[in-house]
């Protein structure tokens, strides 16, 4: 049985005529006959799984949202975009082109994703972050204000914490600062987040081949 229908309530965004969606069954925190969102055609969200488009949200071109995912307020999901997974985008936030969004991943607030960027895991982007081109943010990432990310040379996968970096900055976990800082710091904020002393050098490890892909000139934070 499907969970929802395309009611006769229509709209146009941007040259795409949309139909406002219907829950046909009860799931998750949504029940029998409650208004959803937009889409422009039953291949935008899933019939299976959990997922749902919520207030006026709008999704519609080939972008699909499925399995678990919810998308909410005004945020819009098109061109080939994917919400996948536990995701969220809420807010007034964009995710267009061929981006995707996974994992636990949030995007909120007037945040943009698109080219093929991916957010997955328990990446937070909000305000007015804007994440393009090949960009991959994952672990517990924490994005916000007007920040600009548009490639990820460098992203591994720690013993404790996600390494990422960030134009000219280094992210481990949620601590995003200059390589010089985290020479400096390292230990410090190691034990801080009690880091074993092996984890404190894998983590210098790590801080120091980033130092060499950036190959930038020491400077302060």
């Amino acid at each position: 049985m499907k969970k929802y229908k395309l009611t006769d309530k229509t709209k146009v965004v941007n040259g795409h005529t949309l139909c406002r969606i219907q829950a046909l069954k009860d799931f998750s925190d949504v029940k029998k006959g409650d208004l959803g969102g937009w889409v422009e055609k039953e291949e935008n969200l899933s019939q299976y799984g959990k997922c749902w488009i919520h207030n006026e949200a709008c999704v519609y071109d080939c972008a699909c949202v499925h399995d678990d995912a919810k998308i909410s307020d005004n945020a819009i999901i098109y061109d080939n975009a994917r919400v996948y997974n536990n995701a969220s985008v809420l807010g007034l936030a964009r995710v267009y082109n061929n981006s995707r969004i996974s994992g636990d991943a949030i995007v909120l607030g007037y945040a943009s994703v698109s080219g093929h960027a991916w957010i997955s895991c328990s990446a937070f982007i909000s305000d007015n972050a804007s994440i393009s081109g090949y960009a991959c943010v994952y672990g517990f990432s924490n994005i916000t204000e007007k920040t600009v990310v548009s490639e990820t040379p460098l992203q591994i996968s720690g013993t404790k914490h996600f390494v990422n970096m960030n134009g000219e900055k280094l992210q481990i976990g949620y601590h995003l600062y200059s390589i010089e800082y985290w020479k400096a710091h390292f230990k410090k904020i190691g034990k801080a987040e009690n880091y074993t002393d092996e984890q404190i050098k894998e983590y210098k490890s790590y801080i120091d081949l980033a130092e060499k892909l950036m190959d930038i000139k020491p400077h302060a934070v």
